[in-house]
């Protein structure tokens, strides 16, 4: 993909992520919920990165936010409700 050729590009990054966040909201949907959860990891991954690499970008910090409640969500499906407190 393009951002795995062109780490450091921002906007590819968020755009992966965007797409990953889409498609865990799909397997959750679905109920398959140990996909999500895989790839709301994937996604949550790139969103902390991006909010580490640039704290005073808002963008980036929001991205963080919703990726954290995302994962939070899953894991509350899975029943896994002290791990979805530690998020």
């Amino acid at each position: 993909t393009l951002a795995d050729n062109d780490p450091s590009n921002a906007g590819w990054q968020r755009d992966l992520a965007a797409s990953l966040s889409k498609m865990g909201e799909v397997l959750t949907a679905q109920g398959k919920l140990d996909d999500a959860k895989a790839v709301f990891e994937k996604d949550l991954a790139i969103a902390q990165t991006l909010a580490d690499n640039d704290p005073s970008n808002a963008g980036w910090q929001r991205d963080l936010a919703a990726s954290l409640s995302k994962m939070g969500e899953v894991l509350t499906a899975q029943g896994k409700l002290d791990d979805a407190k530690a998020v």
